[in-house]
């Protein structure tokens, strides 16, 4: 298993499978290598749902399942992402970023955790089970799909909004979120509200900050009042280790020369919403800081939404899949675990937006969209004996 699953890996992250919009050419050379392994160790059969991009060279972003008969009726999936972020500033990285650097337990390279890791477990597993010239006890179905990093409208979003391909009771796994022990199922995660603030001022000399309307200073105070959001909105919910949070993030240059006061400042708001609160009780706060900075400094703040998604159901704590998972991974693990609320946002929100039950279910580190992304190789083999045993329900 360790030698497959090590070997899947160097294949894998020797694609920048980088999305456009992250000025990259997309997952298609990733998605044809992938499959022609899978039908070289015969898998199962693939059945495509490539999505039209012509920003890239192919005009295609691809999305394929692989589907293996089981014992019975009953459908698992296992939803993983092609796709991983940019290799961003790389004077920080120690090796190079698509080229999987071996040391020791760890496997070094981009995306080799997010989302690689969780497409080498379960195809490890399936092939493993097959090897050994028996069925697995599930129909399982491995979907590979695109566009996770920047969006999911043409992966995900895609194939719910032109194909019917689940229904209530199937049992769905989405490896892309846990902690470093493969300890944690997630039933929840919180909704991104995203927003981009313009704040439009009047320039003048700095010599002259009487004819001036300083955007930047404007700015600033605008950022710390924000602030207030975390305490007018600090309710706590067990499932998650933090309550909603409010984050400014992205900042855009103003000006390149010092003696000038700047009449434009943008910056951009990352805010993490817990699943009870509705986001037009944020905005409206946002509404009353906003103003109340525009009459002070003389100031227009423009604001422009950027993701606002709506609230996703928990998955329920009993849910068939939840149970079965729990089940192997004590096999496993040896060791009790916990079910909690993601901060972050993984397919499973779009999914449980249809009614569907899904547990988000990996081991992974905090070192993902990092420099020096690195996976365990003894937790990778882990999550592919807990795939394993899940697919073959021992």
């Amino acid at each position: 298993m360790k030698s497959g699953l090590i070997y899947l890996e160097k294949k894998l992250c020797s694609f920048a499978a980088i999305s456009p919009d992250n000025g990259g050419m997309g997952e298609y050379k990733k998605a044809e290598w992938l499959k022609k392994y899978i039908r070289e160790k015969n898998l199962g059969k693939i059945t495509e749902f490539n999505a039209k991009d012509l920003r890239v060279e192919e005009k295609i972003r691809p999305n394929f399942n692989i589907f293996c008969k089981g014992q019975t009726n009953q459908n698992l999936w296992f939803i993983c992402h092609l796709d991983v972020v940019p290799q961003n500033d790389l004077s920080k990285w120690r090796s190079n970023p698509f080229e999987l650097k071996i040391k020791k337990n760890r496997l070094y390279a981009r995306g080799v955790v997010d989302n690689n890791a969780g497409i080498c477990a379960c195809v490890i597993a399936l092939e493993n089970i097959l090897k050994k010239q028996s069925k697995p006890y599930f129909n399982v179905n491995l979907l590979f799909v695109s566009d996770e990093e920047t969006g999911n409208k043409y992966g995900i979003k895609y194939i719910l909004d032109n194909f019917d391909l689940f229904s209530k009771n199937d049992l769905i796994v989405v490896p892309d979120a846990g902690d470093e022990n493969g300890l944690s199922i997630f039933i929840a995660e919180k909704n991104p509200l995203r927003i981009k603030f313009k704040i439009l001022g009047k320039e003048a000399h700095s010599s002259q900050p009487d004819k001036a309307i300083n955007a930047f200073r404007a700015e600033s105070y605008f950022i710390v009042e924000l602030d207030k959001l975390n305490k007018i909105f600090g309710q706590k919910n067990d499932l998650f280790t933090l309550g909603s949070t409010f984050e400014p993030t992205k900042k855009i240059a103003n000006i390149e020369n010092i003696n000038l006061i700047p009449a434009e400042g943008i910056f951009f708001m990352d805010c993490r919403l817990l699943p009870s609160l509705k986001s037009e009780l944020v905005l409206k706060e946002i509404d009353k800081i906003q103003q109340s900075i525009e009459i002070k400094f003389k100031v227009k703040i423009k604001r422009q939404i950027i993701m606002n998604e709506m609230p996703a159901p928990t998955t329920k704590k009993q849910a068939k899949i939840i149970e079965l998972l729990k089940k192997q991974i004590k096999k496993i693990k040896k060791k009790e675990l916990i079910l909690k609320g993601l901060g972050g946002m993984t397919f499973a929100s779009i999914l449980r937006k249809k009614g569907l039950d899904v547990a988000v279910y990996c081991t992974t580190n905090n070192s993902c969209h990092c420099a020096n992304e690195y996976c365990q190789i003894d937790k990778l083999i882990e999550d592919a004996k807990v795939f394993e045993n899940l697919m073959s329900n021992k």
